[in-house]
């Protein structure tokens, strides 16, 4: 339990840093049911695996889902969400999967979710806005998602979240 807390709170940080490595080593650390226990760990596991294995990180985020959405927590179930679209992307494999995250995406922000800052919010809209463009262009909230990441840039401070969503928004 003690090492959970701690990967839970340094995850962000270590990630930022691009010690993905050290995040999957953490986790790794862990029984398998400690990493069911807590969607966060899952999602951080995911996280860390997407560079080097999409579709193995693919399975990680939609656990850390399908736990968000057992404890009806909106914001985890947009980020696992945003970071099961951008598996696919940096997969480069088939794109049919994101239809389903499209109406997950679409249906959670409807209810007009809290988010904990700009730079998250801009995280879950650049994935929709890919998964949109890549299966749905003619969606009727692309134009409305596209809108909001062009405020989004100025409202984002770090300079990597920016250039990701400036990126997305080409």
């Amino acid at each position: 339990a003690g090492l959970a807390r701690v990967l839970v709170a340094e995850a962000p940080l270590l990630m930022t840093q691009g010690r993905g490595q050290s995040v999957r080593e953490w986790i790794e650390m862990l029984p398998a049911q400690a990493r069911d226990a807590d969607p966060r760990i899952r999602y951080w596991e995911g996280l860390a695996l997407a560079p080097a294995n999409p579709t193995a990180a693919r399975d990680a985020l939609e656990r850390a889902y399908a736990g968000f959405a057992a404890r009806d927590d909106a914001a985890g179930q947009l980020s696992a969400a945003a970071a099961v679209v951008d598996s696919h992307y940096l997969g480069w494999d088939d794109f049919r999967p994101l239809d389903r995250w499209i109406a997950v995406m679409d249906g959670l922000l409807a209810q007009r979710p809290a988010f904990a800052d700009p730079a998250h919010e801009a995280r879950v809209l650049s994935s929709l806005a890919i998964a949109l463009v890549y299966r749905q262009p003619f969606h009727g909230v692309i134009a409305t998602v596209l809108d909001r990441l062009h405020r989004l840039l100025d409202e984002t401070a770090d300079v990597n979240d920016r250039i990701t969503l400036a990126t997305r928004l080409m």
